[in-house]
């Protein structure tokens, strides 16, 4: 792969930072510098990526998304990995989009689907009545309920060897 092509993958990753070009016929700029922004950036140098080069959920209103999970997260720890659960099921559209908003919102909490062992569980369903009937199921313990059918479960803790 020939040099502008290894750099033009890098600029392109994701969209969350852009990498400074190399000069030259690249950016514009003189031997070990670009032209960003009016400002020389030494190559290789990380610039944020602006606001609107974050990708975001497909919604229309992050407000509506950030109200539905607001009440769990002062319960959360604030970093970590948290089970997820979904009523409609991750390999459904509609799962996938929730999974991604929770996430979002809960960033920089870390959600895995639920494997049977994760402390915490985040339950993403439609009314505060299914969310109580799924902890009775999975032997879940209720922490915090939203009106909108956000849960937050936990586990009860097993049992260590020799105790009753």
């Amino acid at each position: 792969m020939r040099r502008r092509e290894r750099i033009g993958a890098l600029v392109a990753f994701v969209g969350l930072a852009r990498i400074a070009a190399v000069g030259g016929g690249l950016a514009g700029g003189g031997a070990g510098s670009a032209k960003m922004s009016g400002t020389n950036v030494p190559i290789g140098t990380i610039v944020p990526a602006s606001p609107n080069e974050i990708p975001r959920p497909p919604t229309g209103n992050d407000s509506l998304i950030d109200a539905r999970y607001a009440g769990l997260a002062a319960r959360m720890p604030a970093r970590g990995t948290i089970g997820y659960l979904c009523e409609s099921g991750l390999e459904t559209l509609e799962g996938q989009r929730r999974f991604a908003q929770a996430s979002y919102s809960l960033a920089p909490r870390i959600f895995l689907p639920d494997d049977g062992e994760s402390a915490l569980v985040l339950a993403d369903v439609e009314s505060p009545a299914r969310a109580r009937q799924l902890a009775a199921e999975l032997k879940l313990q209720v922490i915090e309920l939203e009106p909108s059918g956000a849960a937050l479960l936990a586990r009860a803790a097993e049992p260590g060897p020799g105790a009753p």
